[in-house]
């Protein structure tokens, strides 16, 4: 992305580069009523991520059903189609790789996982529970990422996102030096007996994420493993998006 043509954008005065993500590169912006994170679609090959042909407005549906399920999630305050990004609000706190990396994820975190869980599942979604799109602020957790997927039970947290709650060496290693290789393989969570003990034992002490997973029939007699072989036609598919008035 060439910041000098962001810069030009609206007259948007941009304080840093915040990092690119699957559906595009995100930005601290500033305005004289405060402070906004603007995100810029790209078009770059993701792997074996399949998004729909328009991101921009993918993502504003998205936002939508969140929002709609009553997930907190920073507020979407503007959106260009024509130019194809969008403006959303800035919460100002520790991403939950952050507190992975430190060792300090508060059971709280976990708890309202289990609440998010239990509303997106019901619902046939899942999003994706990597740390770095979790913010929590004021004992409250963000999503911060306005992905959804159709929900497939290989990808849901307790089977895939919690082996990365869990690893505090590998988030580590992967905010120091921006290397993945002791987090996951082609799209898999790295997972040995002490990662495999350390996500039963997460499952087993919070109180509300256990009795919402034995509400739903998971037998956590056993440990989890996301062992289960990848199904690419099946990896993050975007929810239908229907045209609507107000959009664009």
């Amino acid at each position: 992305m060439d910041m000098k043509n962001l810069r030009e954008l609206d007259g948007i005065k941009v304080r840093k580069f915040l990092g690119r993500g699957r559906g595009g590169y995100s930005y601290l912006v500033e305005f004289a009523s405060g402070e906004a994170v603007l995100k810029k679609m790209h078009y770059e090959s993701c792997g074996l991520y399949k998004f729909p042909p328009d991101k921009l407005k993918a993502e504003v549906e998205n936002y939508k059903t969140l929002t709609r399920l009553n997930i907190s999630v920073p507020k979407l305050l503007y959106y260009n189609g024509e130019k194809t990004y969008l403006i959303k609000e800035y919460v100002d706190g520790p991403t939950c790789a952050e507190l992975v990396a430190r060792g300090e994820v508060p059971d709280t975190c976990f708890e309202q996982l289990a609440d998010i869980c239990k509303v997106l599942y019901a619902e046939g979604l899942n999003i994706d529970y990597m740390p770095h799109n979790f913010v929590l602020k004021d004992s409250r957790l963000y999503c911060i990422d306005f992905e959804c997927n159709y929900y497939s039970e290989e990808w849901e947290f307790e089977h895939w996102g919690v082996f990365f709650w869990v690893n505090r060496e590998g988030m580590e290693y992967q905010l120091r030096t921006g290397s993945h290789r002791l987090l996951s393989l082609n799209g898999k969570p790295l997972v040995n007996d002490d990662l495999r003990q350390r996500a039963q034992d997460v499952l087993n002490r919070n109180i509300r994420l256990r009795t919402f997973l034995l509400a739903a029939g998971r037998d956590l007699s056993e440990p989890h493993d996301s062992v289960r072989p990848i199904r690419h036609e099946t990896i993050y598919h975007i929810r239908a998006v229907h045209d609507s008035p107000d959009v664009f």
